[in-house]
């Protein structure tokens, strides 16, 4: 449970995670799929200072 915690309470870890799913929208993600996720990649970018 404490790594959990750990895990959960990382910054770093987030920007890391947040980096890669962009990564992902933006190369990989097909047409109709991009559309769907470009709006919470965005409001994640804007919350994560």
């Amino acid at each position: 449970m404490r790594r959990l915690r750990l895990i959960v309470i990382t910054e770093g870890l987030w920007a890391l995670a947040l980096y890669r799913f962009g990564q992902y929208v933006y190369r990989e993600a097909p047409g109709p799929l991009l559309v769907m996720l470009c709006v919470p990649y965005e409001i994640a970018g804007k919350i994560m200072p």
